[in-house]
């Protein structure tokens, strides 16, 4: 009898629509709405194209900003390692913070800097792919 009790409660908290309480605000009613709204619309390709380029983008770099925020962090701590717990050890930090940091440039320029010109190739290798389904799909 308490797993009712308990599930009714969760129905009419948790699902308003189910439940009958509506708690939500006005501001997430508007914001529903216009998605219900926008869900009923059709956007063009140009507009999808636009929109999923903008997405690769800021993916591409917030990857490069966290592999640099990690970069920093490993390498403070191997720096610390070599300078205050290895103190009679010849000094290496170096060698890892160059090689790294020589991955991380080119993560950037690859990754960041021509993401871009990558997205364009894609996306022409798709159109042709299309083009080619349509072509062969007429001609049958």
């Amino acid at each position: 009898s308490w797993f009712l009790v308990l599930g009714s409660w969760f129905l009419v908290l948790r699902c308003p629509e189910i439940g009958g309480l509506d708690r939500r605000s006005e501001k997430d009613k508007q914001k529903r709405h216009n998605k219900e709204i926008l869900m009923g619309k059709e956007i063009s390709v140009k507009d999808y194209q636009k929109a999923y380029r903008a997405i690769e983008l800021k993916e591409a770099k917030n990857d490069f900003i966290t592999h640099a925020i990690i970069y920093v962090l490993i390498n403070i701590g191997l720096i610390a390692i070599n300078l205050y717990v290895d103190r009679g050890s010849p000094i290496w930090f170096y060698w890892p913070l160059a090689g790294w940091g020589f991955g991380l440039t080119m993560h950037f320029i690859f990754g960041v800097v021509f993401a871009d010109r990558e997205f364009e190739n894609k996306e022409a290798l798709a159109e042709k792919m299309a083009l080619k389904e349509i072509e062969s799909g007429s001609t049958n």
